[in-house]
């Protein structure tokens, strides 16, 4: 790994990535997933998030094998972080609940962008796209070139700073708490498993999963003869919302018992033990010129947040910033 030290990217060069990646989304990738979803979803994830990365590893001349760790996994760590990724979405099912409530209370809940899956065309095609490409995509560049490139300050801080823009990178106000924590579980991953085949497929596992849900519950929700599949939190009786949140916090705890169960099976299943994240000593410190390129980039997403947030509470009409 030492010897590869002068060709991992840079902080400065992965937080100006980072920002190309922002403004290209904003633009680019907003205006195709206008015209159509699915198309513009493709577009941003092979045509921005993917080839900006490989761009990047190119024009620096630097292994793409060692930055973005290609390393196999053995058939035991693939079977664990199907299981870490699976309980895990249980626990972001449960903090996303909680949030998405919170937010249901303080005003109108935005729509969804992908529209509703309620046949098997229609599955497969959310399988393919937002499940596969993400995982191939995304992966590459968050926990492959920002991962490599920000372990100078620490393997903990890298996961967890890979873990964060990860989150945020969505844009969602709705949808960010899921997405954080899968980052930093993510990131953790393939830290371990020194293997961005762990990252890939729990990233498609977690996606996956919530596209089946999705399609199951249209499916019944269709079979029962309703409109929608499901009422506003805010509006349940409160029985009803008890109920209600006292089931989820029961998935929630028990996923979460099974999610640190499964990942220190995997820690133990490492058979590179120097890969185990240790304490953050003898590491660089951050020099705060390298982030200005990140600190613009998120200014762009917290604006698209604020901007969604006033939507939310009815200081902006949806329909003046269509």
């Amino acid at each position: 790994m030492e010897g590869n030290a002068a060709k991992r990217p840079t902080v400065l060069g992965v937080n100006i990535l980072f920002l190309i990646v922002v403004i290209l989304f904003f633009t680019v990738g907003a205006m195709a997933q206008q015209y159509d979803i699915y198309t513009g979803l493709l577009i941003t994830e092979f045509g921005i998030i993917l080839a900006s990365s490989l761009i990047y590893m190119a024009w620096q001349r630097m292994p793409v094998k060692y930055v973005v760790r290609l390393n196999p996994i053995t058939l035991r760590q693939v079977v664990l972080v199907v299981l870490v990724a699976a309980s895990g979405y249980g626990v972001v099912t449960f903090l996303s609940l909680i949030w998405m409530y919170v937010l249901d209370l303080a005003g109108q809940l935005l729509p969804q962008p992908i529209p509703v899956i309620d046949t098997g065309g229609a599955y497969l095609r959310a399988l393919a796209v937002i499940a596969g490409s993400a995982a191939i995509c995304e992966e590459t560049l968050f926990r492959g070139v920002m991962l490599r490139g920000y372990e100078v300050y620490g393997a903990r801080k890298a996961v967890i700073y890979s873990g964060i823009l990860f989150g945020l990178m969505h844009a969602n106000i709705q949808n960010f708490i899921g997405p954080i924590f899968l980052g930093i579980t993510i990131g953790y991953m393939v830290y371990i498993t020194d293997s961005i085949f762990a990252g890939m497929i729990a990233h498609f596992i977690n996606n996956a999963v919530a596209v089946t849900l999705s399609y199951i519950a249209t499916v019944l929700a269709e079979a029962m003869g309703q409109e929608e599949m499901a009422q506003s939190l805010a509006e349940l009786p409160a029985s009803q919302l008890w109920v209600t949140m006292g089931v989820y916090a029961v998935i929630g705890i028990a996923s979460l018992a099974l999610f640190i169960w499964f990942l220190n099976m995997l820690k133990d299943a490492t058979s590179n033990k120097s890969t185990h994240i240790p304490a953050d000593e003898d590491i660089e410190h951050p020099k705060f010129v390298h982030f200005i390129p990140l600190i613009i980039g998120i200014i762009f997403i917290a604006a698209e947040l604020v901007l969604q947030l006033m939507i939310i509470l009815g200081i902006i009409n949806l329909n003046s910033v269509l």
